[in-house]
C-alpha cells in the first residue's frame, strides 16, 4: 500500500515550473537593476549634467574657499566604481551639507541647489545671536565665560570678549 502524503501528490512538472518562474523573476530583477545602472552611468558621463563650479550664497561669506574645497572633494569619486558623483542629479547632498555644517557652530542650516545643471549653489544660514549665556555671575563687565544663544535659547557658540553689555545676559551656576 502506497503512502499518500503531501509529497506524493505534487508532480515534478509543477515543481519544475515553480523553479523556472522563480529564476525568471530573479533574472528580470537583475536585468532591471543592470539597465538602471547603465542608464545612470551614461547620464553621469554626459557633459551637460556635470556640475563644474560651486558658489557660496550667504549673508556672511565665512569659509568661502573652505566650502568650495569641501564641495570639490565630495563631488570627486563615483558610486559603484562607475557612476560619477559630480552629476546634477546624483550629487551627495546630505554628506556635503553635513560636512559644511560641521565647519562652524554658527551655521544653522545648509541648503544646496543646482542652477542651470552646471553650478552648485550652497546656501548657508547662520544663527543670529540675541542673548549671552554666562557660566556664573561676575562682578566685572567682561564676558569671559559666555556663549551666544539665539531668540529661542539655543546656545550655539562661544562669544568673544565684550566690554560692556551688548546683549542680554543670563547667568547660571551650571
Amino acid at each position: 500500500m502506497a503512502i499518500l502524503g503531501r509529497r506524493t501528490l505534487r508532480s515534478s512538472r509543477a515543481k519544475t515550473k515553480r523553479i523556472d518562474n522563480a529564476f525568471a523573476q530573479v533574472s528580470y530583477v537583475l536585468l532591471s537593476c543592470y539597465t538602471l545602472f547603465l542608464v545612470a552611468t551614461w547620464l553621469s558621463e554626459r557633459e551637460m549634467f556635470r556640475t563644474d563650479k560651486c558658489t557660496l550664497l550667504s549673508g556672511n561669506p565665512i569659509h568661502n574657499e573652505t566650502v568650495k574645497d569641501i564641495a570639490h572633494e565630495k563631488l570627486l569619486g563615483s558610486y559603484l566604481f562607475r557612476v560619477d558623483k559630480n552629476n546634477a542629479m546624483l550629487y551627495p547632498k546630505e554628506h556635503l551639507a553635513g560636512a559644511v555644517a560641521s565647519l562652524d557652530a554658527r551655521i544653522k542650516r545648509v541648503t544646496m541647489s543646482v542652477e542651470d545643471r552646471k553650478e552648485l549653489a550652497v546656501h548657508i544660514e547662520e544663527y543670529t545671536p540675541a542673548i549671552l549665556w554666562c557660566a556664573e555671575e561676575d562682578s566685572s563687565t567682561t564676558t569671559a565665560e559666555c556663549y551666544h544663544a539665539d531668540e529661542e535659547g539655543y546656545v550655539f557658540a562661544r562669544s568673544p570678549l565684550f566690554s560692556g553689555n551688548p546683549f542680554i545676559q543670563f547667568h547660571t551656576g551650571i
